[in-house]
């Protein structure tokens, strides 16, 4: 009865870690969200990035970079008459984002079409598909949006 006890206890040691080792494969990495998306209802190709704890997003490229004097697109909708001159590409629209074990949050977004800023959480809805996230935009006024964006293909 020992021997099984003991040949009972050195399987479970051995499974065990392969178990943690396939829930960990199979989870929300931390830079998950690192890359190039695109954001699937402005069809925009925007870059998340890591800097120090913290992750942030830039607009690569916009899906109409000009506006209608063929001009580069500019901020039109800020608030502030003081930032609507300045270029919409390049511009960091997402900041401050804290990974939280399986979504990112704590981060503030600024949606460029409609000028306004708010909380923001974002997560990988299916972690079998990396290559998509849901961003929900939210204050402490309304419930918010979602919207999704999808990994960019590279060649």
């Amino acid at each position: 009865m020992k021997k099984l006890s003991m040949l009972f206890a050195l399987m479970c040691m051995m499974i065990f870690p392969m178990i943690q080792l396939q829930a960990q494969e199979q989870g929300v990495a931390e830079n998950d969200i690192v890359g190039i998306w695109i954001n699937e209802e402005t069809q925009d190709t925007l870059s998340i990035y890591k800097l120090g704890d913290n992750f942030f997003g830039k607009i690569d490229e916009l899906k109409e970079p000009n506006d209608s004097n063929g001009n580069p697109r500019t901020d039109i909708n800020n608030p502030d008459p003081k930032l609507r001159m300045r270029l919409l590409k390049g511009l960091t629209f997402l900041t401050g984002c804290e990974f939280d074990h399986d979504e990112w949050d704590n981060g503030s977004y600024y949606n460029y079409v409609t000028g306004e800023t708010n909380n923001c959480k974002i997560k990988i809805p299916d972690v079998n598909n990396k290559n998509r996230l849901s961003i929900k935009t939210f204050s402490a006024t309304s419930s918010g949006k979602t919207t999704y964006w999808t990994k960019k293909k590279t060649n």
